[in-house]
């Protein structure tokens, strides 16, 4: 028996730009979509890989591939870093806080 191909939509319900886009399979929403890489060659079913913050809470059986940030601690470090300076959070307090 052959894979099961699921459908994929990719769709800004605003009708325009990226802000709002929304993922579904199946008709089922993905939530904590970062970015969506599409490739499909002629000879090839075509695979959309989604990059995920955290888990997604659907249920599938599909040719979906998921890539979750940040991979690494120095990934994560910078994620903390631009939030540290986004909320004007002193590095100092941040080492008090993380007991560093």
């Amino acid at each position: 028996m052959g894979k099961s191909i699921q459908n994929v939509k990719i769709h800004n319900p605003n009708g325009y730009g990226s802000l709002g886009t929304q993922c579904e399979i199946d008709g089922k929403k993905v939530r904590g979509v970062v970015s969506v890489d599409f490739h499909v060659s002629v000879d090839e079913v075509p695979v959309f890989v989604f990059e995920m913050q955290g888990m997604p809470n659907i249920e599938m059986n599909a040719e979906v591939q998921f890539q979750f940030t940040p991979k690494t601690v120095q990934e994560a470090a910078a994620v903390i870093q631009k939030e540290i300076v986004a909320k004007t959070i002193s590095e100092d307090n941040v080492r008090k806080m993380l007991g560093i």
